[in-house]
């Protein structure tokens, strides 16, 4: 039996982009406790960084695969030639 070996610092890059996401759902650009104040809108526009982050994170553990061929890509996104 082949063990796989969990990659940590994908779960790390998740666990960042889920308290990302969180924070970009409770921070309103329009409050002003966040338009004037610079570190609360860097939160704000990171937050808005992290959901494509958290998405490609999740993907490489859907994937999991060492080389992807473009058959494979079409098969998965049900395109066919």
């Amino acid at each position: 039996m082949v063990e796989k070996k969990r990659n940590i610092g994908i779960d790390l890059i998740k666990i960042i982009a889920c308290i990302m996401v969180i924070t970009l759902h409770s921070l309103s650009p329009a409050d002003p406790v966040v338009y004037n104040s610079t570190f609360n809108l860097s939160l704000y526009y990171a937050g808005s960084l992290a959901i494509p982050v958290f998405f490609m994170a999740s993907g490489y553990f859907v994937l999991n695969k060492a080389f992807i061929s473009y058959a494979y890509s079409f098969k998965r996104i049900k395109i066919f030639w």
